[in-house]
């Protein structure tokens, strides 16, 4: 058995048109690897593909919960455009609260946040202004269907312990 974290590809994500620019498994959450996410909000989307300006960060919220570890330190979310040239990663959190409101953050002080809860997750996707197409047409803006991997970690996870994985994707309208 390895020690490595396999990734389990989820249902492509769709958008449904909704006040809070809503973005949805055809309304269901998406389960993966010890992971759920049951909700993903994309600031002033409100269907595919959502449109990001190369330079600009466009804010988003992903509701979500993990199995393991027991306890996390941060949350790694990374984006990732396939056939472009991404340099760095796209992608950061910024804040990370329960749904009841308490907040857990601050990882770099030791705050840990358990497991079987519900969280959410503030972040920005950032276009780097560069990005290019790596194949086919050489034009640098237009649809690109994202990646998104989300995994819980620990500091503290013993080695060869596995965690919690769960991606999804989302179609972008790159424009200058």
């Amino acid at each position: 058995m390895s020690n490595r974290m396999a990734i389990v590809l989820c249902p492509i994500v769709t958008i449904v048109v909704m006040a809070s620019a809503t973005v949805v498994n055809q309304g269901k959450p998406i389960f993966c690897s010890r992971a759920n996410i049951s909700e993903v909000r994309i600031q002033g989307c409100k269907r595919e593909p959502c449109t990001l300006k190369k330079g600009t960060k466009l804010p988003f919220e992903i509701d979500f919960s993990f199995t393991a570890p027991e306890t996390i330190d941060y949350v790694d979310l990374n984006a990732f455009a396939p056939y472009w040239n991404v340099p760095g990663h796209g992608v950061y959190g910024t804040n990370l609260a329960t749904s009841d409101g308490i907040k857990c953050e601050d990882f770099s002080e030791g705050s840990e946040c358990p497991s079987n809860q519900s969280y959410t997750l503030k972040s920005t996707l950032y276009a780097d202004p560069k990005l290019q197409r790596t194949v086919g047409n050489k034009e640098t803006t237009g649809k690109v269907r994202t990646g998104w991997l989300f995994t819980p970690s620990s500091d503290n996870r013993s080695n060869g312990q596995e965690g919690s994985q769960c991606s999804f994707n989302v179609e972008l309208n790159l424009v200058k």
